[in-house]
């Protein structure tokens, strides 16, 4: 069974794209670098876990601090002081 390596964008808005590569479809982020994730070790060795709302399962969710390389908005900063 030969897969296919040819990578095809169904459509592409301004956040995500949709594409395809063989039987598989999924979706990428526009214009990041990649993403990083953290995870925070308190002195007394308790895992530090966010709880954020997310809209695509419509709930609360708790996960490890996360987020886009380079993904800033209003009022971030760029650097630290």
């Amino acid at each position: 069974m030969t897969e296919a390596t040819d990578t095809t964008t169904l459509y592409e808005g301004k956040f995500l794209s949709l594409v395809s590569k063989g039987r598989w479809e999924f979706t990428t982020r526009v214009g990041t670098a990649g993403v990083v994730a953290i995870v925070a070790v308190t002195d007394d060795d308790r895992v530090v876990l966010v709880e954020q709302f997310r809209p695509p399962v419509g709930k609360f969710v708790v996960e490890i601090p996360a987020g886009l390389v380079g993904d800033t908005a209003a009022g971030d900063s760029e650097t630290f002081d």
